[in-house]
């Protein structure tokens, strides 16, 4: 009896333990009469502090569209004059097609004074393609707080990451919040410490939130890969409840069968240029799958521009490829797909990770993570990497290894392909 009641007490301490960690209120409220925060010890050293940096997402119903609203409140003390020249002037970044539906701004001074930023002074700017919203902040010294709010909206997304770390400011506190309609039910994962609760219904919107405390900078360092170890939260739509509650939207799956389908579905034209290309090449009957793959690789990569930014008609097309000598990287993945088949040569498509980024995760099906492509042949346990064109069998870009990566292991049911 005395064993199962310190179990439930213990029970009731975790319950209440883990109330105490996620709060669901909105802490995008901006004080009448602000009052100044102390400083941890831990920071005395930095020019400026940043005392909360709170964002919240809500993904609202307008009409027969669903919207974003990203609401960013920060709160930053001013420690030093490097610290006033890093906020004299204050830049919010656009999404593109954004638009920002709230900006507000102000000083508060450690004498109690408070100057508001004027709202006519807030400019538009575009620097190298870029645009952004700017303003000064003036009069600002050491020991003042500036603090700023402001709301982007833009239109609906499935993905989405925020990352609270910087190169240059620590932070005291950081929250993010995730709310959203009923029906749709989103997954998050926070990276490197940041804590995020499950999905709650509360009312009728889902909230998930999340928290850190005590957010060093992490500035760059020469020979280290930086981006990975920021602490972030990465989150995506999961289930439309209408749909069902059962269906899992958005897997690595699904996005298998289409990248697989967009890559190597071909039209009976295609397959014929293709084996008049194969022609060309002349392979050697009796060449082993090795020397098969290096024969394909340096004949594409020598004899066809490869441009990423190519957007000429019928750059990604391998008909149009095959006459033209010319393809983005989309459709020299294609064209190699295309050959490879040809020549008999089995393969697996294959996209990987980057050291330098955030890496792919299982658990969180961010497709926007998946970018790059490479060819892997488990014949010989060996990749290339299509669009570089430096590089041959079997070496990849020096980035791409040592990481997670999602493989396409392509199938046969009937007549139909897929992965």
């Amino acid at each position: 009896m005395q064993k199962t009641v310190l179990f439930f007490i213990s029970l009731l301490m975790q319950f209440a333990g883990l109330s105490q960690q996620f709060d669901f209120s909105n802490k995008n409220s901006w004080e009448e009469r602000p009052s100044l925060h102390a400083v941890k010890k831990q920071f005395d050293s930095a020019g400026a502090v940043g005392i909360i940096d709170d964002r919240r997402i809500e993904y609202k119903e307008e009409g027969k569209e669903i919207v974003i609203y990203t609401t960013y409140h920060r709160i930053v003390k001013i420690k030093s004059d490097r610290g006033i020249e890093m906020f004299n002037k204050v830049y919010i970044s656009l999404y593109a097609g954004a638009e920002v539906t709230q900006v507000k701004a102000r000083t508060i001074f450690p004498d109690g004074r408070i100057i508001n930023v004027d709202s006519t002074k807030i400019k538009d700017i575009d620097e190298e393609g870029n645009t952004y919203k700017i303003f000064a902040v003036d009069g600002i010294e050491k020991g003042a707080e500036v603090e700023y709010m402001y709301t982007i909206k833009r239109g609906f997304a499935l993905f989405g990451s925020e990352v609270f770390q910087s190169a240059s400011l620590p932070y005291q506190q950081v929250y993010f919040t995730l709310v959203a309609p009923q029906h749709l039910r989103f997954s998050a994962k926070g990276y490197n410490g940041f804590a995020v609760s499950s999905d709650s219904l509360i009312g009728e919107q889902r909230i998930i939130t999340g928290y850190d405390t005590d957010v060093k900078e992490l500035e760059e360092e020469k020979y280290a890969e930086r981006d990975p170890y920021l602490k972030r939260v990465d989150y995506k739509l999961s289930y439309n409840l209408v749909r069902g509650p059962e269906v899992r939207l958005y897997t690595w799956k699904e996005f298998a069968k289409k990248a697989f389908s967009f890559y190597t579905d071909r039209t009976e034209k295609e397959d014929k240029a293709l084996t008049g290309l194969l022609s060309q090449v002349k392979l050697d009957a009796a060449a082993t799958d090795v020397q098969k793959i290096q024969v394909l690789e340096d004949y594409i990569k020598t004899n066809f521009n490869i441009d990423k930014k190519l957007i000429a008609q019928g750059a990604d097309a391998i008909e149009k490829i095959i006459k033209t000598k010319a393809a983005n990287n989309e459709g020299i993945i294609k064209l190699f797909a295309g050959i490879l088949d040809k020549a008999g040569i089995q393969y697996q498509l294959v996209f990987p990770s980057k050291r330098s980024d955030f890496p792919i995760d299982e658990e969180i099906e961010n497709w926007n993570r998946a970018e790059d492509v490479l060819f892997y042949f488990p014949q010989t346990g060996k990749f290339i990497a299509p669009y570089n064109v430096a590089l041959r069998y079997p070496y990849i870009p020096s980035d791409f290894t040592e990481t997670k990566a999602l493989f396409l292991k392509g199938t046969v049911i009937g007549s139909f392909k897929t992965a």
